[in-house]
């Protein structure tokens, strides 16, 4: 083999590579980004719903009790939790929590990833829900008091909400 047989081999070897990429993933995104090759998924991505920004951030304070973060839901809800927790500044009290919480007419689930830093786990945030008769909440709160001016930070993003008030 020649070297002009070697560069048309690799050539037609990388025109072969980009049409098997670029059926499964779009060749517009390949041309794209050979320009481009720092693009983030995010940008890259037609789907919006990978959006992270929050809907809604709220406060509560920290006093170990129990704080309605939404409520009156009914029929099906997905949420994405955030939640942080600290105390004042020296006393050793953080509690951070990734949580998914769903729910079909009142019977739900949270699944929760967290970690926390202070004494024990006295520390740590607590998501319940709770339900009424026709409709029901989600709650957080700390196990107890982090003392005056601490508060829960909340991030909330609604990830699906049917419009269905009926049970099944």
């Amino acid at each position: 083999m020649t070297d002009t047989d070697n560069y048309q081999f690799i050539i037609v070897l990388i025109i072969l590579i980009i049409v098997m990429v670029g059926f499964s993933m779009g060749l517009y995104t390949i041309i794209r980004n050979i320009n481009h090759p720092l693009l983030s998924l995010h940008e890259i991505s037609n789907d919006k719903s990978s959006d992270q920004s929050p809907n809604e951030t709220l406060h509560f304070p920290a006093d170990g009790n129990w704080h309605n973060i939404i409520s009156n839901l009914s029929g099906l809800t997905c949420l994405q939790i955030i939640a942080t927790a600290n105390g004042r500044k020296g006393l050793g009290k953080h509690s951070i929590i990734n949580a998914q919480a769903l729910n079909a007419f009142g019977k739900g689930k949270i699944t929760i990833n967290q970690t926390f830093y202070g004494r024990m786990r006295w520390t740590r945030l607590s998501l319940r829900w709770k339900r009424n008769k026709l409709n029901y909440s989600l709650q957080i709160k700390t196990r107890h008091d982090y003392g005056d001016a601490s508060y829960i930070q909340v991030f909330l993003k609604k990830l699906y909400q049917s419009e269905q008030t009926s049970q099944i």
